[in-house]
């Protein structure tokens, strides 16, 4: 799921009938379902990103310290890496690698959709209060206690 689609979907769940409030108070708990099933399945998606990285920095690690055997360059279709590094500057090579900084901008993308997600989440847990404040309101301007 795109960070659009999430925004497309909230943007049409966020509206409130305040004229049907005791129906917008009842699906808050299908709202709440709806998306603590999206946060839960892109934030577990976001783990496995993260392991996924884990391995192929370990990988970037063993290559450019020339560690790596060759069946495993040609699993991965890398060529040997010709020049040898000293320990100190392998983390330049790993933090210039383009594979390493794709990986993290997919990352930092799937970060940005778990915390839309956790925002949404925050927002209709306070939706009943919303609620409750609006009839709240509505009593008062109709002058009853």
């Amino acid at each position: 799921m795109k960070l659009e689609d999430i925004f497309k979907e909230w943007g049409c769940d966020c509206k409130v009938d305040d004229v049907a409030l005791d129906k917008e108070s009842l699906k808050i708990p299908t709202l709440h379902n709806k998306y603590l099933k999206m946060y839960t399945s892109e934030n577990l998606n976001l783990k496995r990103m993260m392991h996924q990285y884990k391995e192929m920095e370990r990988d970037k690690f063993e290559y450019y310290s020339g560690k790596m055997c060759e069946e495993d360059l040609a699993e991965r279709g890398w060529d040997q890496f010709d020049h040898k590094l000293l320990k100190q500057d392998i983390p330049r090579y790993l933090d210039s690698d383009p594979i390493l900084i794709e990986m993290l901008l997919k990352i930092d993308y799937q970060k940005e959709k778990v915390e839309a997600i956790k925002s949404i989440l925050s927002s209709i847990n306070s939706r009943s209060f919303n609620i409750g404040n609006a009839i709240k309101w509505q009593q008062f301007l109709n002058g009853i206690n």
